[in-house]
């Protein structure tokens, strides 16, 4: 006994054995948190071109005014339903800035860069040092994190409302609260609605552990302070759910889009039990990249038990939120996969990395070695491919350098026509280059073939799309859109000088360039990653 409390009270003999492990753990966190922040600042300044789902989101808070976003004015109706505090931040952001990437991705990047500071901050409270040091070393090189840090989307927002949330909560205890800390958590989760949809899940979770707390704990003095944080919670909610989630619910784009995301029903079923298993593991693959993801599965769910034993709150807090995921998911308003779980990143970090301390907890030779097997397949991918994309870039759809081409060259009686997954990049860099003027209507490839007397033809939809003084894209026309199919020269005109560029294209590249090779002549090529762009004289007929 003289021996431990030797070592455990500061007056022992050995002073210094403490700071020096202090000193170390904190050199390794900051070293740490440089390379989080090195690599998002790499992957922000890159500024690689925005690609087509960007560049929507990017159009709707340019054409649209402040009331336009919080009365949620429809942009287009195929597309989802961005949170307000998104497009606010957006739009305050390219005000000031300047509508360019840099601007639009700016919020992403504080965002992602302060959710380390938070994640540690939330590790420190909840877990051991062993296991902190895993789950924020593998926040440090995660590709998803990086990526979504320097991306024009709201999921690294989703991830800070989430651990703000849950160190908001961490930090209150419902029986004692004052009048200001009321205050504060009813406000925050009334915010966090308006800031992400994903908050919806922390702060249901954080309902059922304050009613937990109530019934089970007899927490009566607790029932005022609950009332108040909920009727918070509760004006937020219905406020926002008249602007903007009742348009979320039995959104056909989800179901459609993403059915092999949701989760089938009946839930019992086998079918059901296959697609859980199979969507469990693969968030191991996406977002998480770990190279064996049946291992990070297993090393989870070993997490989840031990936290249950250890602390019931805890497991309760960081496990719920999937929980109600995969309820949603089930009723097909929310998919289970990939970037949409993003928010969920750190509850599976946290667990995972319990799960490893798991192996270690016995000392021996052999748990040892397995337990430095386990940390190199974990950090194997996600720091190789760190290092790797910070030196090759993240970039993709590189359409910027080809509307430079197109700026350059372009002339007033020139025709373009683009394929039609990539029509919001082409749109939003028409406006950035300032030349809309020369092109009023907008040309889509619709993937469409159709045989007729004459042979195959081409499906081409036509637009008007409307422009801001300044030459940015502000809406297409009220007239909706007509489809030609285009045989030789009927739908492109006997133009001499024809651009076609393709973006994000999928299927409709290789026969709509075959049909341009056959009737008409082409002048100039440009190719850029995962783009290009083609210069014809069309006024040639067979």
């Amino acid at each position: 006994m003289a021996n431990m409390s030797s070592v455990i009270t500061p007056e022992n003999n050995l002073p210094t054995t403490i700071p020096n492990k202090f000193n170390k753990t904190k050199f390794v966190f900051w070293l740490l948190l440089a390379l989080g922040i090195f690599f998002r600042l790499i992957h922000f300044l890159e500024n690689r071109s925005l690609w087509e789902d960007e560049a929507w989101r990017a159009l709707w808070i340019g054409a649209q005014s402040y009331p336009d976003i919080i009365f949620n004015k429809p942009f287009a109706s195929d597309l989802p339903v961005m949170p307000l505090g998104f497009l606010l931040l957006g739009k305050i952001s390219i005000q000031i800035f300047g509508n360019n990437e840099f601007a639009l991705r700016l919020f992403p990047l504080i965002f992602g860069i302060a959710n380390l500071f938070l994640f540690y901050a939330l590790l420190k409270r909840r877990v051991s040092p062993k296991a902190m040091g895993v789950a924020f070393g593998l926040a440090i090189f995660l590709d998803s994190l990086i990526y979504f840090s320097a991306e024009f989307k709201q999921y690294s927002q989703d991830i800070f409302v989430a651990l703000a949330l849950y160190l908001i909560f961490d930090r209150l205890r419902v029986q004692s609260l004052n009048l200001i800390q009321r205050a504060v958590l009813g406000l925050s989760g009334a915010l966090a609605i308006f800031l992400s949809h994903t908050a919806i899940f922390i702060l249901a979770t954080m309902g059922i552990l304050m009613l937990r707390e109530l019934f089970f704990n007899k927490a009566k003095n607790a029932v005022g302070n609950i009332l108040i944080i909920f009727g918070y919670w509760l004006v937020g909610f219905i406020f926002y759910y008249r602007l903007v989630f009742h348009g979320m619910l039995g959104n056909k784009i989800t179901q459609n889009m993403f059915s092999q995301y949701l989760w089938p029903n009946p839930p019992w079923s086998w079918e059901s039990l296959k697609w859980l298993v199979n969507s469990g593991v693969g968030l191991f693959q996406d977002p998480l990249n770990v190279s064996v993801a049946w291992l990070g599965a297993v090393l989870t769910l070993m997490g989840m038990v031990v936290m249950w034993r250890r602390n019931k709150g805890t497991f309760c807090l960081f496990a719920f939120p999937m929980i109600l995921v995969l309820s949603a998911s089930s009723l097909k308003v929310y998919p289970f996969h990939g970037r949409f779980l993003l928010f969920m990143v750190p509850n599976l970090l946290l667990f995972l990395a319990v799960g490893t301390e798991v192996v270690f907890a016995k000392k021996s030779l052999m748990r040892q070695c397995a337990y430095g097997i386990i940390l190199t397949i974990l950090f194997f991918t996600p720091v190789t491919s760190a290092f790797q994309k910070s030196v090759e870039g993240r970039g993709f759809e590189e359409v910027r350098p080809l509307m430079a081409v197109l700026k350059a060259h372009a002339q007033p009686s020139d025709k373009i026509y683009v394929n039609n997954e990539g029509h919001f990049a082409y749109l939003y860099y028409l406006g950035y280059f300032h030349i809309s003027d020369y092109f009023k209507e907008l040309g889509k490839f619709t993937n469409i073939r159709r045989v007729d007397s004459k042979g195959e033809c081409v499906g081409i939809s036509y637009q008007e799309v409307s422009f801001s003084p300044d030459g940015h894209f502000m809406g297409f026309n009220i007239n909706g859109e007509s489809v030609v199919y285009s045989n030789t020269e009927k739908g492109f005109g006997d133009c001499a000088r024809t651009w076609v560029l393709f973006s994000h294209a999928k299927t409709s590249q290789p026969f709509v360039m075959d049909f341009l090779d056959h009737h008409g002549q082409r002048l100039g090529e440009w190719k850029e990653k995962g783009a290009s762009l083609y210069l014809y004289d069309m006024s040639l007929t067979d």
